[in-house]
């Protein structure tokens, strides 16, 4: 028997005699429960708990992003013909992991 056929056992209760047997069938499954409920509470407090009133978002100053822009991107000007350049940014995964890197120390 689990909770729900217990629960809904408690309505067809008539008599003392029926309420007797009811709460000798609840009687071990309430135990169980909250043998269950403690050894689950005891697994949740081996984890740390973060503070959840800060926020868990790092944020990084534009000077910092900037710095390591500066540091990872190379931007490479090609002359394309009659005049015109183009620009091409290399070192973009580098300068991603640096962020995430530089973000994860604060």
């Amino acid at each position: 028997m689990n909770a729900y056929e217990l629960a809904d056992d408690v309505k067809n209760i008539s008599n003392t005699i029926e309420a007797l047997e009811w709460v000798q069938k609840a009687t071990p499954l309430l135990r169980q429960q909250a043998d269950r409920i403690k050894e689950l509470e005891d697994r949740l407090s081996m984890y740390e708990i973060k503070d959840l009133d800060k926020p868990q978002i790092k944020e990084l100053s534009d000077e910092e992003i900037l710095e390591l822009a500066d540091k990872h991107l190379i931007i490479e000007t090609e002359y394309i013909g009659m005049g015109d350049y183009v620009d091409t940014v290399k070192g973009e995964i580098q300068f991603a992991r640096a962020i995430l890197k530089k973000a994860n120390e604060k």
